[in-house]
């Protein structure tokens, strides 16, 4: 069996035993969901990030001591506008957060083998807004609590309803891309959409957030770099992202202190581990992105 079928076929049996729990009124408290979203984010989610100074070096753009100063410094300054942004327009961040989380997640679903280039764009952008929206159905009230941990605003109400209005249409969507995959007999990719809709439907929303930014996205990302830039082992690629980690938990543990003036241990927690990644995608996305437009180009000539 493949590493990416292991993957998929990991996070659906994870995605079906929470929901079987579920279904048995067995619920874990939002403190221990935020602790397992906070383990796994540091064990696999935020790891995957670690690898963008290896991205660079992949790329050439990366080399000499001047070009890897340039790079942190371009790096830290956009993932600091993007915190500043947080501190001073909250609304304005968490929106902006959910617009990178719909292209990046969506990438998870662009697949190459199923569709042209305009329906696979759809479909990306069906399963990166679906990603946000999901939760809205069965748990509002707790989505509207969850956001005021991470900002504030008279209008998180309103956004949790929009969210909830077009959640419907895209579940319909799903579902149709979910039967194209059995006429054409690829059950694994109908059983990870079931999967996915059930889990962001009926799932409390950090526990959905767990699985698939743990079990599904991060592992994910992880392989797709690991064939790209060509480890040598497993143990070597640990070894690289070392100090980018260390670098990672100084700033987590910073961006934790400025939010634990003001919210309780755990929501700071949240709020510090939620942040982080926002303002680190959008550095990583942009490195992300223009690595598979140089991949592309090279495939091209």
């Amino acid at each position: 069996m493949s590493t990416l079928k292991t993957i998929n076929r990991t996070y659906i049996a994870t995605c079906f035993f929470f929901l079987m729990l579920a279904a048995f009124s067995v619920y874990l408290s939002i403190t221990m969901q935020i602790m397992l979203f906070l383990i796994g984010s540091l064990i696999v989610g935020l790891p995957h990030g670690a690898m963008d100074y290896d991205v660079a070096k992949f790329l050439k753009i990366c080399i000499s001591t001047r070009e890897k100063i340039m790079f942190f410094t371009a790096y830290i300054f956009i993932a600091a506008l993007n915190f500043l942004l947080w501190v001073f327009f909250p609304v304005a961040g968490l929106l902006f957060f959910i617009g990178l989380t719909i292209w990046h997640f969506g990438e998870d679903w662009n697949l190459q083998y199923d569709f042209h280039k305009g329906p696979r764009f759809f479909k990306k952008l069906c399963f990166g807004a679906a990603f946000i929206c999901l939760p809205a159905v069965m748990h509002s009230e707790e989505l509207i609590y969850i956001f005021t941990f991470i900002t504030s605003g008279a209008h998180i109400d309103s956004l949790v309803y929009a969210m909830r209005f077009l959640a419907y249409p895209l579940i319909a969507t799903i579902f149709g891309f979910a039967i194209f995959d059995v006429v054409h007999k690829n059950f694994e990719q109908s059983f990870l959409a079931l999967a996915f809709v059930l889990s962001g439907l009926f799932l409390p929303p950090i526990l959905f957030l767990l699985l698939y930014f743990c079990f599904l996205h991060g592992p994910r990302h992880t392989l797709e770099l690991y064939e790209i830039l060509k480890y040598r082992s497993f143990t070597a690629m640990l070894k690289s992202q070392t100090l980018v980690m260390i670098l990672t938990a100084f700033i987590l543990v910073g961006v934790f202190l400025f939010y634990a003036q003001d919210l309780d241990v755990d929501q700071a927690i949240f709020s510090s581990l939620i942040i982080v990644i926002a303002c680190l995608t959008t550095p990583h996305m942009l490195l992300i992105e223009y690595m598979k437009a140089k991949l592309t180009f090279l495939q091209t000539i």
